[in-house]
């Protein structure tokens, strides 16, 4: 029977089960939102009822306090390459979902969506989108690579530890031997994630539009359009002058 780890306590944990029932299992190697298989039991007639009902109450209160922190989205992390794709995380780095940002994202999506089992680490995670990225050719290993990372969460101290976490792992050897990407990681505020869902992008793309047209004229509608719709690698590279789309609207 699948329980998913809802507290741990000293050497115990609480795993609720699916059948409603929490089990008492050992914490050893165990984290809060795994998921884990548990043996099916036939319940004990408990000759003290009271006992029993305080032991229960506790249990619940373990497990009420650990599903809501397992399943509360607590922190964002969106990854632009050639295609954008955004984490929710849990507070204990475990991804609750993984989401396309715009239509071009969705086979990648797809396939990671098989390949990270909810409540995975956000280390696995980044392992493989980093390798379903250069199977699917949003990554080359050529010059013209680059991952921007933008990673929010609801307190500042989280998102400074996500901003460091995450760019120890973007530079670290790839397995393959291939040399890790050129990136960059920005924190960024929910504010700023609110509006970038809203347009249809990510916080990294709005940053490096940004940043193409600092100390220049506001860019169009159309001009802003075509920027946020390229890789991440060719708007870092692109000058001004580069060929944009004319137009005067604002």
């Amino acid at each position: 029977m699948r329980a998913v780890i809802v507290a741990i306590q000293g050497r115990r944990a609480a795993a609720l089960a699916s059948d409603g029932a929490v089990y008492r299992v050992d914490a050893a190697g165990r984290s809060v939102g795994q998921v884990i298989e548990v043996a099916s039991r036939r319940r004990r007639s408990w000759k003290k009822p009271l006992s029993w009902a305080a032991c229960a109450a506790v249990l619940c209160a373990m497990a009420t306090t650990g599903v809501y922190a397992a399943y509360e989205p607590y922190a964002y992390v969106s990854i632009d390459a050639a295609d954008s794709i955004e984490y929710t995380l849990n507070r204990f780095d475990q991804v609750l979902e993984v989401r396309a940002v715009g239509e071009d994202a969705a086979p990648l999506t797809e396939t990671l969506q098989e390949q990270i089992p909810r409540f995975s680490h956000l280390d696995l995670a980044m392992e493989r989108t980093m390798d379903q990225m250069y199977a699917a050719g949003g990554l080359t290993g050529a010059d013209s690579d680059f991952v921007m990372v933008a990673v929010s969460a609801k307190t500042p101290e989280k998102t400074a530890r996500l901003k460091e976490h995450m760019g120890t792992r973007l530079s670290a050897d790839r397995p393959d031997g291939k040399e890790p990407p050129p990136a960059e990681v920005i924190p960024v505020s929910e504010e700023r994630c609110a509006l970038a869902r809203r347009l249809d992008t990510t916080p990294g793309r709005l940053e490096l539009v940004g940043r193409l047209y600092a100390g220049q004229e506001a860019p169009s509608r159309k001009e802003a359009e075509y920027w946020l719709d390229k890789p991440a690698g060719e708007i870092v590279r692109a000058p001004l002058e580069q060929e944009a789309p004319e137009s005067n609207e604002k």
